[in-house]
């Protein structure tokens, strides 16, 4: 293993949670770094297209979440929201065409072996109501203008993802690592259909196509962010045990076939996690250097707590910094963890291994927002500048050691594609 696997209503509210910051409130700053992969990402009016020979601009209309690729390479997938959730696919030409679907939950649209597309219908007896058995369907659609959809099956969902937060740092982290940090998943696997049990991210399940049965993953724990191996046959999840006022998570792998739960150790908390090309796992750190608020004058802060959150100057606010760390992990045991990275931020979005090195997208921390709205160049309900504020940075780590390479800003919910 290398050092850095160098071996080559409610709906519309989580709708707008998880989407508005994909659209790219700031234009792309992309720089000439190379890549040897394919980057697709969210920007300002639609998607950029990073190659190894260029760039690609898809103008698109609306918000734009959810990218996948397709695996030729040729095509995406993506969830876009303008009044509504829609199935979108487009390629290299510009050609941008909305799919015939119903009602949409908010799963990750992905490609099957074949060429088509999977995606999530809601169902009928949509409430937020644990008691209730709420069903939605498993549907398949080519990736064609006139094509119509196929229902392949259906599985339980529990709606539990009602939230929010008044932090752009926390939008931003949500837009990137999914509401509350928890991404959805939904995935082919050779086994089945891996994905979600429920809005907020948590929970895992294998849907069999052939017997119609939702095999639970893991059941009883309390799994989230998952990603599957190469190989699919195991899943790297963090598992989350509640201890008020915080949480204690730790690093899990899941087997498939099995549904089994296996600790592995690690030197911190994890918070994201992605496999690298070789055995290797990466997971994001995230350390809580005080509130930002006590850094400032208790003049400062009274304006603060007026203009951001309409509250008193006696009220307890909290607007945290962070540090970051990216950790390499060997699942094995047999290598020791390593930092590849460290620097102050609010969070690391995701994580993608590739042949050039490490790709992770890294939110700022709130000490230029406070600023902007303490000499009011920022009007704090004004999301477009609250987010430009505390933007979304796309680099390359290549070398542990040395310092990353920016790729781009305003380059949002980035995803990578074969070439």
């Amino acid at each position: 293993m290398q050092a850095l696997c160098l071996d080559k209503g409610f709906m519309r509210k989580i709708v707008v949670i998880l989407v508005v910051g994909l659209l790219g409130v700031l234009t792309a700053q992309a720089q000439d770094t190379a890549l040897s992969v394919q980057v697709a990402a969210v920007v300002d009016g639609g998607v950029i297209v990073k190659t190894p020979t260029g760039e690609i601009m898809i103008d698109v209309e609306g918000q734009v979440s959810n990218i996948t690729w397709n695996d030729t390479g040729d095509q995406l997938a993506m969830l876009v929201f303008d009044e509504e959730l829609d199935l979108y696919t487009a390629d290299f030409d510009g050609n941008v065409t909305r799919l015939d679907t119903g009602a949409l939950e908010v799963f990750p649209p992905t490609f099957t072996g074949d060429g088509n597309i999977l995606y999530v219908e809601q169902g009928e007896n949509r409430v937020l109501d644990p008691e209730i058995d709420y069903k939605v369907s498993l549907m398949e659609i080519a990736p064609e203008a006139d094509a119509q959809p196929t229902k392949l099956g259906e599985f339980s969902m529990l709606l539990e993802c009602d939230g929010g937060s008044t932090l752009p740092m926390e939008w931003q982290y949500w837009s990137e690592a999914g509401a509350f940090g928890n991404a959805m998943m939904l995935e082919e696997t050779r086994i089945g259909i891996l994905h979600s049990t429920t809005c907020g991210g948590t929970g895992f399940a294998l849907y069999d196509l052939e017997t119609g049965v939702d095999r639970v993953l893991a059941e009883g724990e309390n799994v989230s962010r998952g990603v599957l191996s190469s190989d699919e046959q195991k899943l790297a999840a963090i598992r989350t045990a509640f201890n008020p006022p915080e949480h204690d998570r730790s690093l899990v792998l899941i087997d498939l076939a099995t549904g089994g739960i296996t600790d592995i150790e690690t030197e911190y908390q994890p918070d994201q996690v992605t496999w690298g090309l070789d055995t290797a796992i990466y997971y994001s750190v995230r350390e809580n250097l005080g509130n930002l608020l006590e850094m400032i004058s208790p003049e400062e802060q009274a304006i603060v707590k007026k203009q951001a959150f309409n509250q008193e100057p006696d009220a307890q606010i909290d607007i945290p910094k962070y540090a970051v760390k990216i950790q390499q992990v060997d699942p094995a045991g047999q290598l020791p963890e390593v930092t590849v990275y460290e620097s102050e931020a609010f969070a690391i979005g995701r994580m993608a291994a590739t042949p050039d090195g490490l790709l992770f997208s890294q939110i700022a921390n709130g000490e230029f927002w406070i600023r902007g709205v303490l000499d009011g160049t920022i009007v704090p309900q004004n999301q477009v500048a609250s987010r430009e504020a505390v933007p979304v940075t796309l680099y390359l780590l290549n070398l542990v050691g040395e310092e990353p390479e920016h790729i781009g800003q305003g380059m949002t919910g980035f995803v990578v594609g074969r070439n």
